[in-house]
């Protein structure tokens, strides 16, 4: 990481337990996110900060309860493909906070993914923030550039 000078620490957790058979921990960070119109609703999902993901992608449930049709997206829809295989996005602009920080970012809501968990990628997390993870301590770290004066 540059300067602390540059960078303004927003959030610290420790990693969250997600298995006990074998023990697992992950960097969980829960974001609140809101609504897309008055017929939808804010609710706080956990998301898992993935470095190994590309993008940002939420199950198309969530992409309901905010209130959203989940076809009327962005751009037309994108195969996606992972570890789990493949599955169908459809690109949307959301709304988040988290830890006192508010921010958009674009979600791919995706179809025949039914998570209980989001993941939090490269492409609309963590450009636009820099992360420390301490693996043997069990906490992570998000740090915002400060802004110019």
């Amino acid at each position: 990481m540059q300067s602390s000078n540059e960078w303004a620490l927003i959030a610290r957790h420790a990693y969250t337990l997600i298995s006990n058979e074998p023990r697992r921990t992950r960097p969980i960070l829960s974001v609140k996110l809101f609504p897309f119109s008055k017929r939808g609703n804010s609710l706080v999902f956990p998301c898992i900060l993935d470095t190994g993901a590309d993008f940002n992608l939420l199950p198309a449930s969530i992409c309901r309860a905010l209130g959203h049709d989940l076809k009327n997206g962005i751009d037309e829809p994108k195969e996606l493909s992972g570890v789990g295989g493949k599955i169908l996005g459809h690109l949307h602009t959301n709304k988040i906070s988290f830890d006192g920080e508010t921010t958009t970012c674009e979600f791919f809501m995706c179809e025949n993914w039914e998570s209980g968990i989001g993941l939090l990628g490269h492409s609309g997390f963590f450009d636009k923030y820099a992360t420390f993870f301490n693996t043997p301590d069990q906490y992570y770290e998000i740090y915002k550039k400060k802004e110019s004066a």
